[in-house]
């Protein structure tokens, strides 16, 4: 798929036909004659409603490298002349999300650097220079900003750099067609009533249930109330973790406390909590069995993960055995056949507990001990170099660690402090 140099309107129908039912359709067409006027594009609208991911499938369509750029206050117009510098070079296209939290002074200069890598596009120019230095061109380069308008903490783009970029006004998406195209592809026949049922029920959540921050499991009535309404004859079993339930009152008992139901029943809530976020915050008072809970979790899926990779090694010795035994009595094919079926099914039987149940390490950390810079990393303003913090180099370790073992390595990072606005808006 090739975009020419002066598209027309049958080139766009023809590069997005199958996309006309879609809300994004006009955003494609117009981020698409955007460039043809050499011009950025500029998704605006509420959070979630697809600016960056829209602007990430429209490259993907044409065949570019797209680059996403979470935007802050602390960056300088030095730092985006580097980075311009060697998009221009690349021919890449450039997603600055949340463009607006850039400092209104910063945002001058940054207008003025795109104005002049724009004009050497429309001039056809091989090379330009840029920032004192000579570089080449390549007209492929593409500029987009995405912001939330109305947010604190947001900057008014000046009016030098708005003449720049083509707005584009980005809706609510329509949820019932979206999850309609979801379900037929994976096989549903009443796809267009599951898909209507699927958004009531949301829609319904979103007007009863708790509206907190927080995930309040006193909802989980109600929550199967809606369901039995929504899904009338459907019976939901319960999901039980039997397994790790036993693990958990082991480890409390090995640590010498009690097995309590209720903090048994927290510790699952919390691994259920995990299994679908990655990050998670536990708010409490001091001694109420945070960190306890934690550990006790991460101790848990360790044991019954060695204990499957014992078992494992015991009755792969086993089964060598057995079949040392099977050569010298000679057993029929059949045998041979129901035997070789038993240990396939075995062996599958522990490749999932093991899948689900991973080896767990966690690293703890003080955000209160060290500054903000030596936590999560910070811009050298000599040297004009990133250097990471502490979160980061733990995080690219435990990269490296599910990299080289091969089971499944469930690892994550403990900030133990009491709850600061400033460390919480970094986790941003």
């Amino acid at each position: 798929m090739v975009l020419t140099s002066s598209p027309t309107e049958a080139d766009a129908e023809r590069y997005f036909a199958s996309l006309r039912r879609s809300a994004i359709y006009r955003c494609y067409i117009t981020l698409t004659f955007s460039l043809h006027l050499h011009l950025g594009g500029n998704p605006a609208g509420p959070a979630g409603t697809g600016k960056t991911e829209t602007t990430k499938d429209l490259a993907k369509a044409l065949a570019r490298q797209c680059v996403v750029f979470n935007c802050s206050d602390q960056i300088d117009y030095q730092m985006m002349g580097r980075f311009f510098s060697r998009l221009v070079q690349a021919g890449a296209w450039a997603c600055f999300d949340e463009f607006n939290r850039i400092d209104i002074e910063v945002l001058s200069v940054i207008a003025q650097q795109i104005l002049t890598i724009l004009d050497a596009v429309k001039q056809q120019l091989t090379h330009f220079e840029f920032e004192g230095n000579v570089i080449k061109m390549n007209p492929n380069c593409g500029f987009f900003i995405t912001m939330n308008p109305g947010y604190a903490g947001r900057t008014e783009l000046p009016d030098n750099l708005k003449a720049l970029f083509r707005p584009v006004a980005m809706m609510i998406p329509d949820y019932a067609l979206i999850a309609e195209i979801m379900l037929f592809s994976q096989g549903f026949q009443t796809a267009k009533d599951l898909a209507q049922k699927m958004t009531q029920l949301y829609k319904l959540s979103s007007e009863q249930l708790s509206q907190q921050d927080h995930y309040e499991f006193d909802d989980v009535p109600l929550f199967m109330d809606i369901i039995r309404d929504l899904f009338p004859g459907v019976n939901i079993p319960p999901v039980e973790h039997a397994i790790l339930q036993q693990s958990l009152t082991s480890v409390l008992k090995i640590q010498g406390m009690q097995p309590a139901q209720q903090f048994i029943l927290k510790c699952l809530q919390v691994y259920e909590t995990m299994e679908v976020r990655w990050g998670l915050m536990l708010v409490g008072e001091t001694g109420t069995g945070k960190t306890t809970c934690l550990r006790a979790l991460c101790n848990a899926l360790t044991e019954i993960h060695e204990s499957a990779m014992a078992q494992a090694l015991d009755e792969e010795e086993i089964e060598l055995q057995s079949t040392q035994d099977a050569d010298k009595l000679s057993l029929t094919p059949s045998s041979q056949q129901l035997n070789a079926t038993v240990s396939q099914n075995k062996t599958i039987k522990d490749d999932l507990l093991r899948e689900s149940f991973g080896l767990a390490k966690t690293t703890t950390l003080n955000p209160k001990a060290v500054t903000m810079g030596e936590l999560y990393g910070e811009f050298n303003e000599i040297t004009r170099e990133w250097h990471d913090g502490l979160v980061p180099y733990y995080v690219k370790e435990m990269l490296e660690r599910q990299k080289e073992q091969a089971n499944k390595v469930s690892s994550g990072i403990g900030l133990y402090s009491n709850v600061s606005p400033h460390i919480a808006q970094k986790h941003k």
